[in-house]
């Protein structure tokens, strides 16, 4: 997917558990995934958790619920280490925030 140009190039909000600047494999392939899309156009929002995630200090969990209320709505937003599963491991929570999206809009 290629966004426009100039004022009306997509976004996107990519959330990393650490510093990126880690060098390890993963956040080596995180550079790169928001690298290329720079690169293609897109306007890339980088926000850090706490190094503390998966497993989150009560100071972490905080901070990371105050990020992700700051987000707009309906921005495309990548989790780094989120597993994207929540259809499988939540199905009914997961539907009824698709549903809750979908009568907002």
């Amino acid at each position: 997917m290629k966004p426009s140009s100039g004022a009306n190039a997509s976004s996107i909000d990519f959330v990393v558990p650490g510093d990126i600047q880690t060098p390890t494999g993963g956040y080596i392939y995180d550079r790169e995934i928001v690298a290329g899309l720079t690169e293609r156009g897109w306007r890339v929002a980088l926000h850090a958790l706490d190094a503390s995630f998966p497993s989150p200090t009560p100071a972490a969990l905080r901070a990371a619920r105050a990020t992700f209320a700051s987000l707009a709505d309906g921005r495309v937003v990548v989790i780094d280490g989120a597993q994207h599963a929540a259809h499988h491991t939540h199905p009914a929570e997961f539907v009824a925030a698709v549903e809750a999206f979908i009568d907002r809009t």
